[in-house]
């Protein structure tokens, strides 16, 4: 349930990460139980336009042999990531979890235009689901979305103050409801 402006962020992704290659060495995931072995050499091994919401499932959800994550392999998968987040697929047991790799990066790993692009694409995420136009199944928002959307982007160490800033500017009586939601109850 993309919208203009998130599948713009997406194809900016894959213009701005898109010639990165495949990473040669084992993905930093543990593969004795945490992610089947066949996907790890898939996510490195396929097109990475082939690789669906379970890979990187197993692959976000899985325990690291490194917390420090290495930028290379994040740098290669996250097209395809964000695209699947666009498309509303589940991709972590917690919404707000889902990038956490993305900040543990080391400090400078991601150039100017880099974390632009990732900062671009949070907002659009924001704006469509604050709009309903992310929506699944006639629900016009979750109300754990707003501030799970704000979680996401502060471990991925992105900027948060564009998205608060923008849900103050919404007209939307959705993004109101939700903020009192998130103030009120959570």
């Amino acid at each position: 349930m993309s919208t203009p402006s998130l599948l713009a962020a997406v194809r900016n992704a894959y213009r701005v990460f898109g010639r990165r290659s495949a990473p040669t060495l084992p993905l930093n995931v543990c593969t004795g139980c945490c992610m089947a072995p066949e996907l790890e050499q898939q996510m490195r091994r396929l097109p990475l336009q082939q690789l669906g919401a379970r890979h990187f499932w197993e692959y976000a959800d899985g325990a690291m042999g490194d917390l420090v994550q290495p930028a290379a392999e994040i740098k290669y998968l996250l097209p395809r990531w964000l695209e699947l987040l666009a498309e509303g697929h589940e991709l972590r047991h917690s919404l707000e979890i889902t990038l956490d790799r993305v900040g543990r990066c080391p400090e400078g790993s991601f150039t100017e235009a880099e974390r632009k692009v990732l900062n671009d694409f949070m907002l659009a995420l924001f704006d469509a689901h604050m709009s309903g136009q992310a929506c699944k199944e006639g629900q016009w928002y979750r109300a754990d979305v707003p501030i799970g959307l704000l979680l996401m982007a502060d471990y991925a160490c992105l900027e948060v103050q564009p998205l608060l800033q923008r849900w103050t500017e919404m007209g939307h009586p959705e993004s109101t409801l939700a903020f009192v939601h998130a103030i009120y109850w959570d």
